[in-house]
């Protein structure tokens, strides 16, 4: 028997249930009745009932006036006046009835009946929220182009979580979220970037480029050729005279050898020419090797100056140089008038994002506290109305994908079986097939705690099983457990 459920009355002697003047009335004054109210649950609804926090939360709002509501577990929705429609196509501008559920424990979501996939793909949740909005029992709309702008809290953002919208398209389980449908829409962490303000101006950064010398070899001194020496001429051989055979018969020895005196006589002769020229070719030579030698001299002393002018010139390319310092200056003028240009752009800015935000707060009469209200959290905006969720996707090479079959030691009763995540916020419901619970999709080698939850006998019954995929087919052993159990153990693994 648990204290906290236990009442007592007690009467005594100033107020006695009964008579005290005779016998009987004082044996019934002295009786103590004990009486026990067992706990006895019809269904998993009943059980969820019990342990979970889960449940709606109305609110009223006058549809003329911009509204800001905040959930208990601090969700955060802000409503322009005039943004729903009545089923008639008028706007709904009396009293609307805002229903919001609020879905960030563990117990919440396995009330809720909810999971965390996108077309067999496993999602890491940020949290899921219902709205809805009703005037006189008849739902409402968002008008076209209307948004609300959605808050919902988080103690640090995870990058990449994306808006989804819960799809329901199971007849058989009406209003129960079959699947959640990516939008490509993000979620920030910071609500100035839902609040339409302008973009802040961008800090001028720059990068300093400093002057690249590039050597001119245009003008490098030419070498000098040294000059060629003559061949010395060298006497030819004349031969002998050789005349045709009907020339021979008619030409004397005499005649023969005449011919070849002549062709020696040429000979020498030619050579003589040649090496008088020689002589004197020889003579310009010798002067030419020593001009050469000058120029080589020459050559040198320009290839000198040459080095030291392109040191000069590339010395002026270094800090200090000429160059560099008047190609910095400029730069550095020109990188001024950027920072003076960026620091009006900034205070105009700011000037645009005070009135923007002191806008908004009028509107909403958060006086002054918007900012101090948001200091952490997931924010987007919305422009349909009943489940979303703040999610990304934890993507899983198709090769590292594999199902985990759940076995349940006694099938008698339907029980509901989550895969919950170790290592991020996602939950899988297993679905039942052919006497066993099936979960697709999930990572090979990912640990994860399956739980299983049914009531029999009018009792709470829970299996819990800390594994991993891949393992190999689980068998639930179900335990009766208390609700204080079965709630501690859900906080634990939350």
């Amino acid at each position: 028997i648990l204290i906290e459920k236990t009442t007592v009355r007690s009467f005594g002697e100033v107020d006695p249930s009964h008579s005290n003047a005779d016998e009987e009335g004082r044996s019934m004054n002295r009786r103590v009745d004990v009486l026990v109210e067992g706990l006895y649950l019809e269904s998993m609804s009943d059980l969820w009932s019990k342990i979970s926090d889960y449940e709606d939360q109305n609110y009223r709002i006058d549809g003329s006036r911009h509204t800001k509501l905040v959930g208990d577990q601090g969700t955060t929705v802000w409503i322009d006046a005039g943004a729903f429609l009545l089923p008639d196509g008028r706007t709904a501008d009396g009293e609307i009835e805002v229903v919001l559920r609020e879905t960030y424990q563990l117990a919440d979501i396995l009330a809720a009946g909810l999971s965390t996939h996108s077309s067999g793909q496993v999602l890491e949740t940020g949290g899921m929220v219902y709205l809805d909005a009703r005037s006189n029992g008849q739902p409402l709309q968002l008008k076209p182009g209307t948004e609300l702008m959605v808050g919902l809290p988080a103690d640090f953002q995870k990058e990449g979580m994306e808006l989804f919208y819960g799809e329901q398209n199971d007849p058989a389980n009406a209003g129960q979220v079959t699947n959640w449908a990516p939008t490509r829409q993000p979620f920030f962490d910071d609500y100035e970037a839902l609040m339409a303000f302008p973009d802040k101006p961008k800090y001028p950064y720059f990068s300093f480029a400093e002057p690249v010398y590039k050597r001119n070899d245009s003008d490098y001194p030419k070498a000098p050729k040294r000059p060629v020496e003559p061949l010395e001429p060298k006497l030819q051989n004349s031969g002998s005279y050789k005349p045709g055979f009907f020339k021979r018969l008619f030409t004397g020895k005499k005649q023969i050898e005449k011919k070849n005196d002549e062709m020696a006589t040429r000979a020498v002769s030619t050579y003589n020419r040649r090496m008088a020229r020689y002589q004197v070719e020889m003579e310009n030579h010798e002067k030419e090797l020593t001009q050469y030698e000058q120029r080589v001299e020459d050559h040198q002393l320009a290839v000198e100056a040459w080095n030291a002018k392109k040191a000069e010139e590339a010395a002026a390319y270094r800090p200090g140089g000429a160059v560099y310092e008047a190609a910095m200056a400029e730069q550095k003028l020109y990188y001024k008038k950027k920072q003076e240009a960026y620091e009006k752009r900034l205070e105009l800015w700011k000037e645009a994002r005070a009135k923007r935000l002191e806008e908004f707060e009028q509107k909403y009469d958060l006086a002054g506290n918007l900012s101090s209200e948001m200091v952490s959290g997931y924010f987007t905006r919305i422009n349909t109305m009943g489940w979303i969720n703040c999610d990304r996707f934890y993507n899983v090479p198709a090769e590292d994908k594999m199902p985990l079959a759940i076995r349940d030691a006694d099938g008698s009763t339907e029980a509901t079986v989550y895969v919950v995540f170790k290592n991020m916020e996602s939950m899988m419901q297993a679905y039942k097939s052919d006497g066993s619970y099936i979960v697709n999709n999930l990572p090979r080698n990912e640990a994860v705690t399956v739980i299983g939850i049914k009531v029999e006998g009018g009792r709470p019954q829970m299996a819990l099983v800390d594994t991993e995929v891949g393992n190999g087919t689980l068998t639930l052993d179900y335990k009766p457990c208390s609700l204080s159990d079965l709630r501690s153990t859900l906080e634990r693994i939350n």
